[in-house]
Protein backbone atom coordinates (compact mmCIF):
# COMPACT_ATOMS: atom_id res chain seq x y z
CA UNK A 1 0.00 0.00 0.00
CA UNK A 2 1.23 3.47 -0.88
CA UNK A 3 3.67 2.55 -3.68
CA UNK A 4 3.11 3.07 -7.43
CA UNK A 5 5.22 -0.07 -8.19
CA UNK A 6 6.80 -3.03 -6.39
CA UNK A 7 10.26 -4.61 -6.60
CA UNK A 8 13.01 -6.23 -4.53
CA UNK A 9 14.42 -2.88 -3.40
CA UNK A 10 11.02 -1.86 -2.06
CA UNK A 11 10.77 -5.20 -0.23
CA UNK A 12 14.04 -4.41 1.57
CA UNK A 13 12.88 -0.84 2.14
CA UNK A 14 9.70 -2.08 3.81
CA UNK A 15 11.74 -4.46 5.99
CA UNK A 16 13.94 -1.55 7.04
CA UNK A 17 10.85 0.56 7.82
CA UNK A 18 9.39 -2.21 9.98
CA UNK A 19 12.62 -2.30 11.97
CA UNK A 20 12.56 1.49 12.32
CA UNK A 21 8.96 1.33 13.51
CA UNK A 22 9.85 -1.22 16.19
CA UNK A 23 12.84 0.86 17.31
CA UNK A 24 10.85 4.09 17.47
CA UNK A 25 7.96 2.47 19.33
CA UNK A 26 10.42 1.01 21.84
CA UNK A 27 11.80 4.51 22.44
CA UNK A 28 8.29 5.88 22.90
CA UNK A 29 7.50 3.11 25.37
CA UNK A 30 10.72 3.70 27.29
CA UNK A 31 9.95 7.39 27.48
CA UNK A 32 6.35 6.79 28.63
CA UNK A 33 7.59 4.53 31.44
CA UNK A 34 9.94 7.23 32.70
CA UNK A 35 13.09 5.61 31.37
CA UNK A 36 16.20 7.68 30.72
CA UNK A 37 16.84 8.46 27.06
CA UNK A 38 20.13 9.60 25.58
CA UNK A 39 20.16 12.96 23.77
CA UNK A 40 19.93 11.19 20.41
CA UNK A 41 17.12 8.92 21.58
CA UNK A 42 15.17 11.87 23.00
CA UNK A 43 15.46 13.82 19.73
CA UNK A 44 14.18 10.92 17.67
CA UNK A 45 11.44 9.97 20.16
CA UNK A 46 10.18 13.56 20.44
CA UNK A 47 10.09 14.05 16.67
CA UNK A 48 8.42 10.72 15.92
CA UNK A 49 5.85 11.20 18.71
CA UNK A 50 4.95 14.64 17.37
CA UNK A 51 4.67 13.23 13.83
CA UNK A 52 2.30 10.52 15.07
CA UNK A 53 0.16 12.90 17.16
CA UNK A 54 -2.50 13.59 14.56
CA UNK A 55 -4.95 14.90 17.16
CA UNK A 56 -2.62 17.76 18.14
CA UNK A 57 -1.76 18.46 14.49
CA UNK A 58 -5.48 18.67 13.65
CA UNK A 59 -6.18 20.99 16.58
CA UNK A 60 -3.33 23.31 15.60
CA UNK A 61 -4.61 23.75 12.05
CA UNK A 62 -2.53 26.26 10.12
CA UNK A 63 -1.37 28.17 13.23
CA UNK A 64 2.19 26.69 13.13
CA UNK A 65 2.44 27.78 9.46
CA UNK A 66 1.45 31.38 10.24
CA UNK A 67 4.97 32.75 10.94
CA UNK A 68 6.04 31.59 7.47
CA UNK A 69 2.89 33.05 5.90
CA UNK A 70 3.63 36.33 7.68
CA UNK A 71 7.12 36.36 6.16
CA UNK A 72 5.55 35.72 2.74
CA UNK A 73 3.33 38.76 3.31
CA UNK A 74 6.38 40.84 4.28
CA UNK A 75 8.16 39.77 1.11
CA UNK A 76 5.12 40.70 -0.99
CA UNK A 77 4.94 44.09 0.71
CA UNK A 78 8.60 44.63 -0.21
CA UNK A 79 7.66 44.22 -3.89
CA UNK A 80 6.52 47.82 -3.90
CA UNK A 81 9.60 49.07 -2.03
CA UNK A 82 13.34 48.76 -2.58
CA UNK A 83 14.87 45.85 -4.49
CA UNK A 84 17.25 44.95 -1.68
CA UNK A 85 14.36 44.57 0.79
CA UNK A 86 12.53 42.20 -1.56
CA UNK A 87 15.64 40.12 -2.28
CA UNK A 88 16.51 39.90 1.42
CA UNK A 89 12.93 38.83 2.26
CA UNK A 90 13.09 36.00 -0.30
CA UNK A 91 16.48 35.02 1.14
CA UNK A 92 15.04 34.89 4.66
CA UNK A 93 12.46 32.35 3.51
CA UNK A 94 15.37 30.00 2.88
CA UNK A 95 17.39 30.89 5.98
CA UNK A 96 14.51 30.78 8.47
CA UNK A 97 12.26 28.06 7.03
CA UNK A 98 14.18 26.18 4.34
CA UNK A 99 11.69 27.38 1.70
CA UNK A 100 12.94 28.31 -1.77
CA UNK A 101 11.04 30.67 -4.05
CA UNK A 102 11.76 31.36 -7.75
CA UNK A 103 15.08 29.48 -7.66
CA UNK A 104 17.03 27.30 -5.25
CA UNK A 105 20.53 27.12 -3.80
CA UNK A 106 22.63 24.24 -2.54
CA UNK A 107 26.22 23.07 -2.40
CA UNK A 108 28.33 20.51 -4.25
CA UNK A 109 31.92 20.14 -5.52
CA UNK A 110 33.12 22.36 -8.34
CA UNK A 111 32.88 20.27 -11.52
CA UNK A 112 36.39 21.32 -12.55
CA UNK A 113 37.97 21.26 -9.09
CA UNK A 114 36.40 18.53 -6.98
CA UNK A 115 38.54 19.41 -3.96
CA UNK A 116 36.55 22.63 -3.60
CA UNK A 117 32.81 23.01 -3.02
CA UNK A 118 30.79 26.02 -4.05
CA UNK A 119 27.26 27.36 -3.94
CA UNK A 120 25.09 25.94 -6.69
CA UNK A 121 22.19 28.01 -8.00
CA UNK A 122 19.38 25.93 -9.50
CA UNK A 123 16.38 26.72 -11.66
CA UNK A 124 13.23 26.45 -9.57
CA UNK A 125 10.01 28.11 -8.53
CA UNK A 126 7.61 25.67 -10.20
CA UNK A 127 4.86 23.60 -8.60
CA UNK A 128 4.74 21.00 -11.37
CA UNK A 129 7.66 18.52 -11.73
CA UNK A 130 9.40 20.19 -14.70
CA UNK A 131 8.94 22.56 -17.64
CA UNK A 132 7.40 19.88 -19.90
CA UNK A 133 4.29 19.84 -17.72
CA UNK A 134 3.70 23.49 -18.63
CA UNK A 135 4.04 23.10 -22.41
CA UNK A 136 3.50 19.50 -23.64
CA UNK A 137 0.15 19.08 -25.40
CA UNK A 138 -0.44 15.68 -23.81
CA UNK A 139 -0.23 17.18 -20.30
CA UNK A 140 -3.16 19.58 -20.58
CA UNK A 141 -5.19 17.41 -18.18
CA UNK A 142 -2.37 17.63 -15.62
CA UNK A 143 -2.28 21.42 -15.96
CA UNK A 144 -6.01 21.67 -15.35
CA UNK A 145 -5.77 19.34 -12.35
CA UNK A 146 -2.84 21.38 -11.03
CA UNK A 147 -4.74 24.66 -11.19
CA UNK A 148 -7.67 23.08 -9.37
CA UNK A 149 -5.29 21.68 -6.74
CA UNK A 150 -3.62 25.08 -6.20
CA UNK A 151 -7.04 26.70 -5.87
CA UNK A 152 -8.16 24.11 -3.31
CA UNK A 153 -5.01 24.49 -1.22
CA UNK A 154 -5.36 28.28 -1.23
CA UNK A 155 -8.97 27.86 -0.14
CA UNK A 156 -7.94 25.50 2.68
CA UNK A 157 -5.62 28.17 4.07
CA UNK A 158 -8.75 30.18 4.87
CA UNK A 159 -11.15 27.29 5.54
CA UNK A 160 -9.65 23.86 6.11
CA UNK A 161 -13.09 22.21 6.06
CA UNK A 162 -13.61 23.27 2.44
CA UNK A 163 -14.01 20.58 -0.22
CA UNK A 164 -14.13 22.83 -3.28
CA UNK A 165 -12.10 25.92 -4.19
CA UNK A 166 -13.63 29.38 -3.99
CA UNK A 167 -13.89 31.66 -7.01
CA UNK A 168 -11.27 33.96 -5.46
CA UNK A 169 -8.82 31.07 -4.99
CA UNK A 170 -9.50 29.86 -8.53
CA UNK A 171 -8.51 33.29 -9.86
CA UNK A 172 -5.41 33.27 -7.65
CA UNK A 173 -4.46 29.81 -8.95
CA UNK A 174 -4.67 31.09 -12.53
CA UNK A 175 -2.35 34.00 -11.67
CA UNK A 176 0.08 31.66 -9.90
CA UNK A 177 0.12 29.30 -12.87
CA UNK A 178 0.77 32.16 -15.31
CA UNK A 179 3.71 33.35 -13.19
CA UNK A 180 5.15 29.84 -13.10
CA UNK A 181 4.59 29.55 -16.85
CA UNK A 182 6.85 32.56 -17.37
CA UNK A 183 9.55 30.98 -15.19
CA UNK A 184 9.18 27.64 -17.00
CA UNK A 185 9.83 29.28 -20.38
CA UNK A 186 13.49 29.69 -19.40
CA UNK A 187 13.91 26.32 -17.70
CA UNK A 188 16.08 23.60 -19.16
CA UNK A 189 14.49 20.28 -20.03
CA UNK A 190 15.49 17.28 -17.93
CA UNK A 191 17.93 16.24 -20.67
CA UNK A 192 19.48 19.71 -20.95
CA UNK A 193 19.79 19.88 -17.17
CA UNK A 194 22.09 16.86 -17.27
CA UNK A 195 24.58 18.52 -19.64
CA UNK A 196 27.75 19.11 -17.56
CA UNK A 197 28.98 21.87 -19.86
CA UNK A 198 25.73 23.79 -20.18
CA UNK A 199 25.21 23.69 -16.41
CA UNK A 200 28.73 24.87 -15.53
CA UNK A 201 28.66 28.65 -15.33
CA UNK A 202 30.88 29.86 -12.47
CA UNK A 203 30.71 33.57 -11.72
CA UNK A 204 30.65 36.06 -8.87
CA UNK A 205 27.42 37.32 -7.36
CA UNK A 206 28.17 40.74 -8.86
CA UNK A 207 28.56 39.18 -12.32
CA UNK A 208 25.21 37.37 -11.94
CA UNK A 209 23.52 40.61 -10.90
CA UNK A 210 24.97 42.43 -13.89
CA UNK A 211 23.99 39.61 -16.23
CA UNK A 212 20.41 39.96 -14.98
CA UNK A 213 20.39 43.67 -15.77
CA UNK A 214 20.62 44.63 -12.08
CA UNK A 215 16.90 43.81 -11.84
CA UNK A 216 17.34 41.62 -8.74
CA UNK A 217 19.67 42.31 -5.81
CA UNK A 218 21.40 38.94 -5.56
CA UNK A 219 23.91 40.29 -3.04
CA UNK A 220 21.10 41.07 -0.57
CA UNK A 221 19.49 37.70 -1.29
CA UNK A 222 22.66 35.70 -0.59
CA UNK A 223 23.55 37.77 2.49
CA UNK A 224 20.14 36.87 3.97
CA UNK A 225 19.98 33.28 2.71
CA UNK A 226 23.57 32.10 3.04
CA UNK A 227 26.75 34.20 3.08
CA UNK A 228 27.87 37.56 1.81
CA UNK A 229 28.96 37.82 -1.82
CA UNK A 230 32.57 38.14 -0.68
CA UNK A 231 32.36 35.03 1.49
CA UNK A 232 30.77 33.02 -1.31
CA UNK A 233 33.37 33.88 -3.94
CA UNK A 234 32.43 32.17 -7.19
CA UNK A 235 29.02 30.52 -7.41
CA UNK A 236 27.83 28.17 -10.15
CA UNK A 237 24.64 29.23 -11.93
CA UNK A 238 23.38 26.06 -13.59
CA UNK A 239 20.91 27.87 -15.85
CA UNK A 240 21.70 31.52 -16.44
CA UNK A 241 18.61 32.03 -18.63
CA UNK A 242 16.38 30.89 -15.77
CA UNK A 243 17.94 33.41 -13.38
CA UNK A 244 17.60 36.20 -15.92
CA UNK A 245 13.92 35.33 -16.20
CA UNK A 246 13.57 35.31 -12.40
CA UNK A 247 15.03 38.80 -12.23
CA UNK A 248 12.63 39.99 -14.93
CA UNK A 249 9.56 38.40 -13.29
CA UNK A 250 10.33 39.44 -9.72
CA UNK A 251 11.02 43.04 -10.73
CA UNK A 252 7.72 43.38 -12.61
CA UNK A 253 5.26 41.09 -10.77
CA UNK A 254 2.15 42.55 -9.17
CA UNK A 255 2.26 42.68 -5.36
CA UNK A 256 -0.93 40.61 -4.94
CA UNK A 257 0.28 37.94 -7.37
CA UNK A 258 3.61 37.79 -5.52
CA UNK A 259 1.71 37.32 -2.25
CA UNK A 260 -0.43 34.49 -3.60
CA UNK A 261 2.57 32.83 -5.28
CA UNK A 262 4.59 32.80 -2.04
CA UNK A 263 1.61 31.61 0.03
CA UNK A 264 1.08 28.78 -2.44
CA UNK A 265 4.70 27.64 -2.31
CA UNK A 266 4.69 27.83 1.48
CA UNK A 267 1.64 25.62 1.90
CA UNK A 268 2.76 23.33 -0.93
CA UNK A 269 6.17 22.69 0.65
CA UNK A 270 4.76 21.87 4.08
CA UNK A 271 1.34 20.37 3.27
CA UNK A 272 2.38 16.86 4.27
CA UNK A 273 3.08 18.06 7.83
CA UNK A 274 -0.26 19.83 8.30
CA UNK A 275 -3.78 18.65 9.15
CA UNK A 276 -5.67 15.97 7.26
CA UNK A 277 -7.35 18.19 4.67
CA UNK A 278 -3.96 19.46 3.46
CA UNK A 279 -2.36 16.01 3.59
CA UNK A 280 -5.15 14.44 1.55
CA UNK A 281 -5.23 17.21 -1.04
CA UNK A 282 -1.44 17.02 -1.43
CA UNK A 283 -1.57 13.23 -1.83
CA UNK A 284 -4.48 13.29 -4.26
CA UNK A 285 -2.60 15.52 -6.70
CA UNK A 286 1.09 14.71 -6.38
CA UNK A 287 0.84 11.00 -5.61
CA UNK A 288 -2.45 9.84 -7.10
CA UNK A 289 -2.81 12.19 -10.10
CA UNK A 290 0.84 12.50 -11.09
CA UNK A 291 2.42 9.24 -9.84
CA UNK A 292 -0.52 6.84 -9.95
CA UNK A 293 -0.27 5.81 -6.30
CA UNK A 294 -3.63 4.37 -5.27
CA UNK A 295 -3.50 4.77 -1.48
CA UNK A 296 -1.67 6.98 0.95
CA UNK A 297 0.90 5.25 3.18
CA UNK A 298 -0.08 4.49 6.79
CA UNK A 299 0.68 7.31 9.23
CA UNK A 300 3.55 5.41 10.88
CA UNK A 301 5.35 4.99 7.55
CA UNK A 302 5.02 8.68 6.80
CA UNK A 303 6.18 9.51 10.34
CA UNK A 304 9.24 7.27 9.86
CA UNK A 305 10.03 9.06 6.60
CA UNK A 306 9.59 12.49 8.24
CA UNK A 307 11.94 11.47 11.06
CA UNK A 308 14.41 10.13 8.51
CA UNK A 309 14.39 13.41 6.60
CA UNK A 310 14.88 15.51 9.74
CA UNK A 311 17.19 13.33 11.82
CA UNK A 312 18.61 10.87 9.31
CA UNK A 313 21.99 10.12 10.85
CA UNK A 314 20.66 10.24 14.42
CA UNK A 315 18.09 7.61 13.49
CA UNK A 316 20.69 5.75 11.44
CA UNK A 317 23.13 5.67 14.36
CA UNK A 318 20.50 4.09 16.62
CA UNK A 319 19.45 1.69 13.84
CA UNK A 320 23.01 0.53 13.17
CA UNK A 321 23.69 -0.05 16.85
CA UNK A 322 20.84 -2.55 16.75
CA UNK A 323 21.12 -4.08 13.27
CA UNK A 324 24.60 -3.37 11.84
CA UNK A 325 27.20 -2.92 14.56
CA UNK A 326 30.95 -2.40 14.26
CA UNK A 327 31.66 -6.10 13.77
CA UNK A 328 29.21 -6.21 10.84
CA UNK A 329 30.91 -3.20 9.27
CA UNK A 330 34.37 -4.74 9.71
CA UNK A 331 33.19 -7.95 8.04
CA UNK A 332 31.71 -6.01 5.10
CA UNK A 333 34.89 -3.95 4.69
CA UNK A 334 36.98 -7.13 4.53
CA UNK A 335 34.77 -8.45 1.72
CA UNK A 336 35.10 -5.19 -0.21
CA UNK A 337 38.87 -5.17 0.28
CA UNK A 338 39.16 -8.71 -1.08
CA UNK A 339 37.20 -7.65 -4.18
CA UNK A 340 39.39 -4.54 -4.56
CA UNK A 341 42.54 -6.66 -4.26
CA UNK A 342 41.25 -9.09 -6.89
CA UNK A 343 40.56 -6.18 -9.23
CA UNK A 344 44.07 -4.82 -8.68
CA UNK A 345 45.60 -8.20 -9.46
CA UNK A 346 43.50 -8.46 -12.62
CA UNK A 347 44.47 -4.99 -13.80
CA UNK A 348 48.13 -5.94 -13.45
CA UNK A 349 47.66 -8.99 -15.68
CA UNK A 350 45.03 -8.30 -18.38
CA UNK A 351 46.67 -8.58 -21.80
CA UNK A 352 44.25 -6.29 -23.66
CA UNK A 353 45.73 -3.32 -21.77
CA UNK A 354 48.87 -3.04 -23.90
CA UNK A 355 49.98 0.41 -22.77
CA UNK A 356 51.83 0.39 -19.45
CA UNK A 357 50.98 4.06 -19.03
CA UNK A 358 47.27 3.19 -19.29
CA UNK A 359 47.74 0.34 -16.80
CA UNK A 360 49.48 2.68 -14.39
CA UNK A 361 46.67 5.24 -14.64
CA UNK A 362 44.05 2.50 -14.12
CA UNK A 363 45.80 1.30 -10.97
CA UNK A 364 46.14 4.86 -9.74
CA UNK A 365 42.43 5.48 -10.30
CA UNK A 366 41.48 2.28 -8.51
CA UNK A 367 43.69 3.21 -5.53
CA UNK A 368 41.62 6.34 -5.08
CA UNK A 369 38.33 4.47 -4.70
CA UNK A 370 36.71 5.49 -1.41
CA UNK A 371 34.69 2.82 0.39
CA UNK A 372 31.60 3.82 2.36
CA UNK A 373 30.01 0.79 3.93
CA UNK A 374 27.31 0.54 6.59
CA UNK A 375 27.61 3.90 8.28
CA UNK A 376 29.96 6.93 8.35
CA UNK A 377 33.18 6.92 10.39
CA UNK A 378 32.14 10.32 11.77
CA UNK A 379 28.49 11.06 12.51
CA UNK A 380 26.84 14.45 11.98
CA UNK A 381 26.76 16.51 15.19
CA UNK A 382 23.10 17.37 15.83
CA UNK A 383 23.69 18.98 19.24
CA UNK A 384 22.64 22.41 17.95
CA UNK A 385 19.31 21.06 16.67
CA UNK A 386 16.85 21.28 19.56
CA UNK A 387 13.88 18.94 19.19
CA UNK A 388 11.95 19.41 22.40
CA UNK A 389 8.79 17.83 23.71
CA UNK A 390 5.86 20.23 23.55
CA UNK A 391 7.05 21.98 20.40
CA UNK A 392 4.67 21.83 17.43
CA UNK A 393 5.45 19.20 14.85
CA UNK A 394 5.75 21.76 12.05
CA UNK A 395 8.15 23.87 14.10
CA UNK A 396 10.33 20.77 14.55
CA UNK A 397 10.29 20.37 10.77
CA UNK A 398 11.27 24.03 10.30
CA UNK A 399 14.19 23.62 12.72
CA UNK A 400 15.43 20.49 10.93
CA UNK A 401 15.31 22.15 7.51
CA UNK A 402 17.17 25.21 8.81
CA UNK A 403 19.78 22.91 10.41
CA UNK A 404 20.38 21.15 7.06
CA UNK A 405 20.53 24.47 5.22
CA UNK A 406 23.13 25.86 7.62
CA UNK A 407 25.28 22.77 7.11
CA UNK A 408 25.11 23.41 3.35
CA UNK A 409 26.05 27.06 3.85
CA UNK A 410 29.12 26.09 5.88
CA UNK A 411 30.35 23.99 2.94
CA UNK A 412 29.99 26.80 0.37
CA UNK A 413 33.35 28.12 -0.84
CA UNK A 414 35.16 25.55 1.32
CA UNK A 415 37.18 22.35 0.88
CA UNK A 416 35.04 19.40 -0.18
CA UNK A 417 34.16 17.03 2.64
CA UNK A 418 34.95 13.67 1.05
CA UNK A 419 33.73 11.80 4.13
CA UNK A 420 30.21 13.22 3.80
CA UNK A 421 27.42 10.72 3.25
CA UNK A 422 24.58 11.52 0.87
CA UNK A 423 22.12 8.98 2.19
CA UNK A 424 21.25 7.61 5.60
CA UNK A 425 22.82 4.32 6.71
CA UNK A 426 19.56 2.38 6.85
CA UNK A 427 18.36 3.51 3.41
CA UNK A 428 18.23 0.73 0.82
CA UNK A 429 20.46 1.55 -2.14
Amino acid sequence: TGYPSWNSFLMLHVQSQERLKEMLQDLESKKAKGGTLSEDEAKVANFYSAAMDEETIEAAGTAPLQPLLDLCSAAADATASSGDALAASIGRLVAQYGMSAFFAIGVSPDNKNSDHSLCQVYQGGLGLPDRDYYFDEDKEDKRLAYKKHVALMMTLLDDRSATEPTAESTDAAESIFNLELKLAEAHMTKTENRDPNATYNPMTVAALTERCGNAFDFASYFAAAAKSAEELGNINVRNTNALEKVAEVVSTVDKDVMHQYLRWHAVNKFAAYLSTSFVNADFNFYEKELAGTAEIKPRWKRACAFTDSALGEVQGKLYCAKHFDESSKDHALKIVESVRQALEDRLKEVDWMTSEATREEALKKMSRFRVKIGYPDKWIDYSSLKIEEGDSFLNMVFKAKVFDHRRDVEEMNAPTDRDKWFMNPHVIN
